[in-house]
């Protein structure tokens, strides 16, 4: 995780980047596992739990945006053919493209990240809670409410190196505060 700020910082301070505008935001939402293995062939399967998101965000320009992001996401592992619930805490750097959408700004992103896997349980099989590393894509809309603060909503589909290889889907609503 250090590393991955730190070669964050270096890139936003490379880039020319620094006194710019800042912003931050929270979201939360839900997550659903798309072809499960513990799905019982559902195509779909929801996560157990709300999900949460935090950023921070350097512009790069009026339209782009460089993002740090934590997020957790939820997926039921099947492991020696038993479901098990799990977190994924994601650790992503992405970049956010602005158009002029519907209500507000579509923004339109991808990145990559680390995924930590942590098994939900007393006696969890530990060569199951790993951290692989992935990527994401993601659609969604700003809406402003101020000059310096907008609703967001979002839908982010996830990949991990891990076992099965998972694809994730989450959509979050929250806000973000532009300093």
């Amino acid at each position: 995780m250090r590393r991955l700020l730190v070669a964050s910082l270096v890139i936003v301070a490379a880039s020319g980047v620094s006194a710019q505008v800042l912003t931050v935001g929270a979201a939360g939402g839900a997550t659903w596992e798309v072809n499960a293995e513990a799905g019982d062939g559902r195509a779909f399967l929801r996560g157990n739990d709300l999900v949460s998101a935090a950023f921070i965000g350097f512009h790069i320009d009026e339209m782009t945006l460089f993002r740090l992001q934590v997020r957790d996401l939820q997926r039921t592992a099947t492991v020696d053919g038993a479901p098990w619930d799990t977190r994924m805490r994601a650790y992503t750097v992405g970049v956010d493209y602005f158009v002029a959408g519907v209500f507000g700004e579509a923004v339109f992103s991808g990145g990559i990240g680390a995924y930590a896997q942590d098994m939900a349980g007393e006696h969890e099989p530990t060569a199951v809670a790993t951290s692989e590393f992935g990527w994401y894509l993601g659609v969604g809309e700003w809406f402003p409410l101020s000059n310096r603060v907008a609703a967001t909503a979002e839908v982010t589909m996830d990949r991990t190196g891990h076992v099965g290889s998972p694809v994730l889907l989450t959509g979050t609503v929250g806000l973000a505060v532009r300093f």
